[in-house]
């Protein structure tokens, strides 16, 4: 039951991060000679990515054995549906492959990240 609730946890704080730093913002950014860039700025996309990586690192450390290994997963997943959720003006299709490239890489940064902290508290339990 603990197990269920961090993950579910995991997962509310993925989506929260990303409505919370980025899904509100739907404007494109003009510098000062008129170009348009992305949609965010630098401090949103760091701001979220370190509000997953704190839920990511607490909930490993709420967690004992395999169960770790399911927080990465469902972090990018919550992220990558709360990201796909805004995509939907998208006319291409091609928010699918943004959604793959979003879970995999994501999920991928995150086992790194979970895995490091795993070694390190097993190293200090030493």
């Amino acid at each position: 039951m603990r197990t269920l609730a961090v993950l579910l946890l995991v997962a509310a704080a993925s989506v929260l991060s990303w409505y919370g730093w980025m899904g509100w913002h739907h404007e494109y950014q003009t510098d000062a000679q008129g170009v348009p860039s992305g949609q965010y700025q630098a401090w949103q996309v760091v701001g979220s990515a370190l509000t997953v990586v704190a839920a990511v690192v607490l909930a490993v450390r709420a967690l004992r054995g395999n169960a770790r290994l399911a927080v990465p997963a469902v972090a990018a997943l919550g992220y990558g549906v709360a990201w796909s959720a805004s995509a939907n003006d998208d006319t291409t299709g091609l928010w699918v492959v943004g959604f793959g490239f979003l879970v995999v890489g994501a999920a991928s940064s995150l086992a790194l990240l979970a895995a490091v902290v795993i070694a390190l508290r097993d190293r200090s339990r030493n």
